[in-house]
């Protein structure tokens, strides 16, 4: 679902806000032809029409932001560098990128990365 940020910014202010609605006030807050073309600037994880009632922003993905979203029952991350610079082939909890895409999974949290220009 792709709102106009118009709308998004209503839905932000009756506090009902949608994974989304949230991607809408940040393209255009942000909007991505801005980005770098090595930058990650999108929705990493999450349904566009879940809920989201709380967000955790983060510079970089590490374990200590996950622990605290799950700890403050945070719906959804927001972080300024992505998890992988360079493509991969697995995310098991066989070594620490897994192990965070695994705790960050089971939850539910949603996470999406935002490279402001």
């Amino acid at each position: 679902m792709t709102q106009s940020p118009d709308a998004a910014a209503a839905a932000a202010t009756s506090g009902n806000l949608t994974v989304g609605e949230v991607e809408a006030l940040l393209r255009a807050a942000a909007p991505p032809q801005l980005a770098e073309s090595w930058d990650s600037n999108r929705l990493i994880c999450g349904d566009p029409d879940e809920p989201v009632h709380s967000v955790l922003l983060a510079v970089d993905p590490v374990a200590a932001v996950v622990d605290e979203a799950i700890e403050c029952g945070v719906d959804m991350i927001i972080t300024h560098h992505p998890l992988y610079l360079r493509g991969t082939d697995h995310v098991s909890a066989t070594d620490p990128k897994g192990r965070w895409c695994t705790a960050w999974c089971e939850p539910g949290l949603r996470w999406r990365t935002l490279t402001p220009r």
